[in-house]
């Protein structure tokens, strides 16, 4: 569907996820929203006809965003049949209203959540059900997450409104421990050991928008809110989970967006020469309880190869503080490490210390051999320009 965006108009924006579209459009009147609302819907008939794909009129409806009292005296037609304007509209799993609140989303959320609560207690029986443990994990997969998903967008409610999540969670924990209703918030959150879901929210948030700031170069999001930033007061940004949250959170964590490594498209790296890379070829590479025996099958492989071949070995671990790194030269026995914060992923971790290696290690005009571990998605040896 990528030749979608073609036919679209320059002032719409289009967002598309497998066949389902959603069309924004802006403009000072509604006699200009009437006018490109037509042409749009004419160029995607026409594109749908190109491309034989029917388009499911009862699926599709029209929804006014704008905080302004007049309401469109037209109606967008596709096919011939004019689509209904609706006080609310789903795409992709949330539910946007025409006050901009997501009231219903949550509200509809709160009724799927009570029902499988429900389920849970039937689950929970004392006689013979579930454990704490499994009931917990249960209701965090098919609660929890439904109440997470649209996170980064739904955090644009107030308050009082998403306190369903909260509600449902609490639910879920004292069904599964077996407390009762009047025991406070925090305790509950407490002697379970679980975040809050602002919290958790939060957290969520905050990776999202500084996933996009490394991946500046493939999407228009971090670009979005240094914009916002440059003409939004302070009042706006505090509602906006792009806005102080970020920087909030980028502060506490010590992050400066502007120092967040890019994000690159890989390349093939087995057209390149210099360096092999293997993940998963040896015997010793793979976890043994015998330590010896690793170490007399590394050897038999050191005898194997010739004597001025360099031999290169990077790792990385995660704990909840750190993200460690390491890099050492088998040769001159160089050890190179590092730390991360941990809001950095493992995969982070393993290519940063394959580029410390790459870095710091290699000092000779020598055939270099790297070894790592099989985080990396690499299943045999790879040449690697150093």
């Amino acid at each position: 569907m990528s030749d979608i965006y073609d036919i679209i108009p320059a002032n719409v924006k289009c967002f598309t996820y497998i066949d389902d579209i959603f069309l924004l459009i802006e403009a000072p009147s509604l006699e200009e929203i009437q006018s490109t609302v037509d042409r749009t819907m004419q160029r995607i008939e026409k594109w749908c006809d190109e491309w034989f794909l029917p388009l499911s009129t009862p699926k599709c409806a029209a929804i006014n965003l704008s905080a302004k009292k007049e309401q469109p005296q037209f109606n967008p037609t596709i096919s011939g049949q004019p689509l209904p304007w609706m006080q609310e509209v789903k795409f992709l799993g949330i539910t946007f209203s025409r006050s901009n609140t997501f009231k219903p989303h949550f509200n509809s959320l709160s009724k799927k959540s009570l029902k499988k609560i429900s389920l849970l207690k039937i689950l929970g029986q004392s006689k013979w059900g579930a454990q704490t443990v499994d009931l917990l994990r249960i209701g965090n997969a098919t609660v929890r997450s439904s109440l997470e998903y649209g996170s980064q967008v739904t955090e644009f409610a107030a308050k009082t409104t998403k306190k369903v999540s909260q509600t449902a969670q609490n639910s879920i924990i004292r069904l599964a421990l077996g407390l009762p209703k009047w025991t406070p918030n925090p305790i509950v959150l407490s002697i379970s050991g679980e975040c809050s879901m602002s919290n958790r929210n939060s957290k969520r948030n905050a990776s999202y928008f500084i996933k996009q700031y490394s991946l500046t170069q493939q999407t228009g999001v971090a670009n979005t809110i240094t914009n916002l930033k440059k003409i939004a007061s302070p009042a706006v940004l505090s509602k906006v989970p792009c806005g102080d949250n970020l920087t909030n959170t980028t502060e506490m964590l010590n992050i400066q967006p502007n120092k967040i490594i890019p994000t690159e498209f890989p390349f093939a790296v087995a057209q390149s020469l210099g360096v092999e890379i293997h993940t998963s070829s040896y015997n010793f590479q793979g976890r043994s309880p015998n330590t010896q025996c690793t170490v007399n099958w590394f050897n038999d492989f050191r005898a194997s190869i010739p004597v001025s071949t360099v031999i290169l070995a990077t790792d990385a671990s995660k704990a909840n503080r750190l993200l460690a790194i390491a890099a050492v030269n088998c040769r001159s026995k160089m050890v190179y490490s590092g730390g991360l914060p941990p809001i950095n992923s493992v995969f982070t971790g393993e290519g940063l210390a394959i580029w410390l290696g790459r870095r710091k290690l290699v000092t000779e005009a020598k055939d270099y051999i790297l070894f790592t571990r099989q985080h990396v998605k690499s299943s045999s040896p790879q040449k690697y320009q150093l």
